[in-house]
């Protein structure tokens, strides 16, 4: 009696769906056609998957390989996912079939990505590839990858809102940070300054921290720094 494969269609193996059978292995091993949950497709063999050597996709195996910053276009990005503007919450779409029933069960119209506690920031991974949750709202939105970076302006990465997005340098969105943990004062750009007993402002300009002289008050300081910072960072000052 010939050898018969076993029924592999419809079953999934980890994050990968077997969509169709894709001939024969050079082993006399039947090959499978899957696809996996982030939408990339690969073929390996049967035995591979109920082993659970092969569980997710791999770029290696992948027969499309997109180059540049931003691989994925935002049109199949809008094919994959769906954005709230007011919340900035992703959630990923339906599939069609054949992948589709497993897919949707798992998977459709539930949030997309997952918080880096040690960031405190959203990612997301599509495609293979891993993607700031802010930046893909940005994308989605407006219809195009940012040529940089994307900037919080409530400075807290995990809020999402396209409202609270904005296109920014690397230096523009390292001028609008947080407050050093090491800030013991809680005021941006002033420090106490032992030596004299007055209290130091100096802010950082192109790389450079520049002093901005010392004040008998912090609150003399802070105004001192806020102004540099304005003049020099604009609506990026702090």
């Amino acid at each position: 009696m010939p050898f018969q494969p076993l029924p592999m269609i419809g079953k999934v193996f980890g994050r990968l769906t077997v969509i169709e059978r894709q001939g024969t292995h050079r082993n006399g091993n039947p090959l499978w056609l899957c696809e996996c949950a982030c939408g990339r497709r690969i073929v390996t063999t049967g035995s591979r998957l109920r082993d659970g050597d092969r569980k997710a996709c791999s770029r290696a195996n992948h027969p499309t390989r997109y180059t540049g910053g931003h691989p994925v276009p935002v049109a199949l990005l809008r094919e994959l996912l769906d954005c709230d503007p007011a919340t900035g919450i992703l959630t990923w779409q339906s599939r069609p079939a054949p992948v589709g029933t497993f897919w949707n069960a798992r998977y459709a119209g539930k949030r997309a990505g997952s918080l880096r506690r040690s960031q405190g920031r959203c990612v997301v991974n599509i495609c293979g590839r891993r993607y700031q949750a802010g930046v893909v709202v940005w994308a989605l939105c407006t219809g195009a990858w940012p040529r940089a970076e994307i900037d919080h302006i409530d400075r807290v990465p995990s809020d999402n809102r396209l409202s609270n997005l904005r296109p920014a340098t690397h230096r523009q969105n390292m001028a609008n940070r947080k407050l050093h943990r090491n800030n013991r004062l809680g005021i941006m750009g002033v420090y106490f300054y032992r030596r004299t007993r007055k209290f130091r402002a100096a802010i950082c300009v192109n790389g450079r921290s520049v002093h901005l002289g010392y004040f008998p008050t912090s609150h003399e300081a802070a105004a001192a720094y806020q102004a540099a910072a304005r003049a020099n960072r604009g609506e990026f000052a702090v």
